[in-house]
């Protein structure tokens, strides 16, 4: 782990555990608290195996000191945790501060009174009452969740968001996965050089980004953490086409262990794709494939598609899974009227 950057600095609330904000020297506590509890609130749909190493890539980095880690205590033990990953959102012509709420977590054995207060103040990541206990922590201007579809938001949350005037906008969409057979035979004719992304690429990888959502919200970190995010991430890797004059095409995502009651299965998951061609989606995906292949992986899942023109999917082989998300938006800087795609991790 990394070594301490911040102190633990307690916030001022009303009875129950304490609330704290933590930092990256508590992520060896994060990471045990993960893998007690995810296993056993995500069993009947899988969750991931965390590693130091992926808490390392979410939380550390060149934005380290603008990501929200907040924890609750009792008697010293971490029962509860919740990240704010901050994110730099483009929208149309404009650049919005963003902070993506993530890995929510509470000790399942706690006493139904403890869980509640717990919940509630970690919720507070999800309104902006969080920021106004914290006054080191500027407001940002959208606030990003992902819930899965069977859940709903706590009604406590949604009055808190209503009280402070928060729009709230939320995109249904479904996992991918890349059929082999069918991507594969895609335009078998393509031809293009591969090769790996390297730091002077960013600004058209950048760019690529804005060109794929037309309306929608997009991510457009600063380089050194889109570097950070394409190289740190465990098993990291990336791909290019080149193009006469600039990039045609990226790829880039991470392996992943995903637990499912005893049974773990290995996957690649693509974090960003973005491409300027069919030619040099169809290559993308081949070498995707033939990575996943050589490292033993069982397939290839892409977290979102909705920014991908449902035709280049269907033709290159990207199909829906069952698993249905929903983002969630709110701002009191914009309007979130007509949201469908968007480009942005999910955590």
């Amino acid at each position: 782990m990394t070594e301490p950057k911040t102190q633990n600095i307690s916030l001022a609330v009303d009875d129950g555990p304490a609330y704290f904000r933590l930092g990256t020297e508590d992520l060896g506590e994060i990471l045990a608290l993960l893998r007690r509890t995810w296993p056993q609130q995500y069993g009947a749909t899988g969750c991931p195996d965390f590693s130091a190493e992926y808490l390392e890539w979410l939380y550390a980095g060149p934005d380290a000191e603008r990501h929200l880690l907040y924890g609750c205590r009792l008697d010293g033990e971490l029962v509860g945790f919740k990240g704010a990953l901050h994110r730099s959102i483009a929208w149309n012509d404009r650049v919005y501060t963003a902070h993506l709420a993530t890995h929510l977590t509470i000790v399942p054995e706690l006493p139904f009174h403890v869980r509640l207060a717990t919940e509630g103040k970690l919720g507070r990541l999800q309104t902006l009452e969080g920021f106004d206990e914290d006054p080191s922590w500027k407001k940002p201007d959208l606030l990003i969740a992902y819930f899965e579809q069977a859940k709903s938001l706590s009604r406590n949350v949604r009055r808190t968001a209503e009280k402070e005037g928060l729009q709230q906008s939320s995109v249904r969409f479904r996992q991918a996965i890349v059929t082999p057979r069918k991507a594969r035979s895609f335009l078998p004719e393509a031809e293009g050089n591969l090769r790996q992304p390297r730091p002077a690429d960013l600004p058209e990888l950048l760019g690529m980004m804005r060109d794929m959502v037309k309306d929608g919200p997009v991510w457009q970190p600063e380089e050194t953490v889109l570097w950070h995010h394409m190289t740190a991430a465990p098993h990291a890797w990336a791909r290019l086409v080149e193009g006469e004059d600039a990039p045609r095409g990226f790829l880039a995502g991470y392996q992943l262990d995903w637990l499912k009651g005893e049974q773990r299965t290995r996957m690649f998951v693509v974090e960003l794709l973005a491409y300027r061609d069919l030619p040099a989606l169809a290559l993308l995906l081949r070498s995707a494939l033939d990575h996943v292949e050589a490292e033993g992986m069982r397939g290839i899942v892409l977290e979102n598609v909705t920014y991908l023109p449902e035709a280049d999917r269907q033709a290159a082989g990207i199909i829906l899974s069952p698993r249905e998300m929903n983002l969630l938006l709110r701002s009191v800087a914009r309007s979130l009227d007509n949201v469908s795609g968007f480009l942005c991790d999910v955590k």
